[in-house]
């Protein structure tokens, strides 16, 4: 029940819920989820927060959402901890969108230097900026698309000209 949230447990089968542990890196957690060892306390009061973390891993996996929405949610783990949970969201959520709010002075990138994110916005004083992280055009047209348009004239100024040169007439 733990892990299916914020489904039912009778939504997924056991062999499901133990892999989504595996994945989230939680896999000697099975042995003791129907431990009696809590002394009656509930899992909130037991997990550390980097279980916890892990534990939203597990929905995640489980669950398939095609939006994720993280807010701070590296924020228990150490950095081995903060790669492998977007490690294991990239790995087995190939077609979720992920916007991720976090205060790092740096987005998280895997063990080989690739980055999770295809971009960040950030936000100081008040002025949102998104800048690329993972180019997806050629620099070509993304110079072009870049370029700001030519202003118009407004179109009094047409009128104007056309009534002078009737005028001139």
């Amino acid at each position: 029940q733990l892990v299916c949230l914020p489904g039912s447990e009778h939504d997924h089968g056991d062999a499901q819920v133990a892999s989504a542990l595996h994945k989230a890196g939680l896999g000697d957690f099975i042995e003791h989820m129907a431990d009696e060892s809590r002394e009656g306390k509930s899992w909130d009061q037991v997990l550390s927060g980097g279980q916890k973390q892990k534990l939203v891993v597990a929905r995640i996996v489980l669950q398939q959402p095609g939006l994720l929405f993280l807010d701070e949610a590296t924020g228990a783990l150490d950095p081995d901890g903060k790669v492998a949970f977007h490690q294991a969201i990239k790995d087995n959520c190939p077609d979720v969108t992920v916007i991720s709010v976090m205060h790092e002075a740096v987005a998280p990138r895997s063990m080989t230097g690739s980055e999770f994110y295809h971009s960040i916005v950030a936000i100081a004083d008040g002025v949102a900026t998104k800048k690329p992280l993972v180019p997806t055009l050629p620099a070509e047209l993304t110079t072009i698309l870049v370029q700001p348009r030519p202003v118009p004239r407004p179109v009094e100024d047409k009128w104007l000209r056309f009534s002078r040169r009737l005028k001139q007439k």
